[in-house]
């Protein structure tokens, strides 16, 4: 889930590029709804800085303690996140970041 509209379109579609199935969700709140209606989800990807009820941080640790098969991803461009603020074996990657870099972590993930 990116906060941005533009970058968040432009990632899925290159994501859908490389095989993967997309959803979208414009809060944590859509996320976690999709969570509980789909059990085929295998990443997560997040902005850290989301309008909702929590941030992208407060999510991913969520999604860890309920659904801890899942694979956790943020990005920020105006944070500076370290692996202490992740939930453990959750990747972060700074914007601008690079989409090739993000599908290869991404198809890494799920080996």
């Amino acid at each position: 889930m990116e906060d941005e509209s533009f970058i968040r379109l432009s990632t899925a579609d290159e994501l859908q590029q490389a095989g993967f199935v997309v959803l979208e969700a414009d809060s944590a709140s859509e996320a976690i709804r999709i969570l509980e209606q789909r059990h085929d989800i295998c990443i997560v990807f997040t902005d850290v800085h989301l309008e909702d009820s929590m941030d992208g941080l407060e999510l991913l640790r969520f999604v860890a303690s309920r659904w801890p098969p899942i694979r956790l991803f943020a990005t920020s461009g105006a944070a500076a996140v370290t692996d202490s603020e992740l939930p453990s074996g959750a990747k972060f990657f700074p914007k601008p970041y690079d989409r090739a870099s993000l599908v290869s972590a991404f198809q890494n993930a799920l080996r």
